[in-house]
């Protein structure tokens, strides 16, 4: 759905009411952001899994993704698979002094980086909320036409905190609705996914398939 038309829409519902018919727009985008943060990290969507894949000139061992990441499952360094590092390190400045054999990477927000370096890399991965830094008509949500009554709930349920009890009674309401449609829908768009289970050579299969860079798996 269009950005502006949304916040267009979350207008017309706040302007019921006296007490919140004049939030500005800068606020409602906020509450939006925030809103998909929340629906993005309910559960492991299957919408929001992506194989990710970028070629290179020259040999590097940082790479650069187009989208922050979530939950990560099977990253490749040119076809090799490598194992997420749980060392609590600043990846980007750090030193690299890993043990190369053990194909270790580390992630920070959308940049990969692996203990050695390559020139094609194969990333899955759930990925992050998108984030809007403006009411732009151009902008469309990032998200599914079934899955944007409830982040009309969540938006409403964010605008009305419980400072009044009038407000307070609003915030449960649309709470309630929001987690019966969220519920539901993660009936349909819910699944475990093990990266034991995932094979690079299935993954690269499906890749022979037209896309530019990058393409979304619904594994349903």
């Amino acid at each position: 759905m269009n950005l502006l038309k949304f916040i267009t829409h979350i207008h017309y519902k706040l302007q019921q009411n006296a007490e919140t018919a004049f939030f500005p727009n800068d606020y409602i985008l906020e509450v939006v952001n925030k809103s998909l943060i929340y629906i993005y990290n309910y559960c492991d969507w299957s919408w929001t899994l992506v194989v990710d894949k970028v070629d290179v000139n020259e040999p590097t061992d940082t790479f650069k993704m187009h989208f922050q990441i979530y939950k990560p499952y099977i990253f490749s360094l040119d076809k090799r698979e490598y194992k997420r590092t749980n060392i609590p390190i600043d990846f980007m400045n750090y030193p690299v002094k890993w043990n190369s054999a053990l194909y270790w990477y580390n992630t920070k927000w959308d940049m990969v980086k692996f203990a050695k370096e390559g020139k094609s890399v194969l990333w899955v991965y759930h990925r992050w909320a998108p984030q809007y830094d403006k009411i732009d008509p151009q902008y469309t949500i990032d998200i599914p036409t079934d899955m944007l009554a409830a982040l009309e709930m969540c938006v409403l349920r964010y605008l009305h905190p419980g400072w009044f009890e009038q407000w307070a009674q609003l915030s449960n309401q649309y709470f309630n609705m929001m987690k019966e449609i969220l519920d539901r829908q993660k009936k349909i768009y819910w699944f475990t996914l093990k990266p034991e289970d995932l094979r690079l050579d299935r993954i690269y299969s499906k890749m022979k398939m037209p896309f530019t860079s990058f393409t979304t798996l619904y594994w349903f």
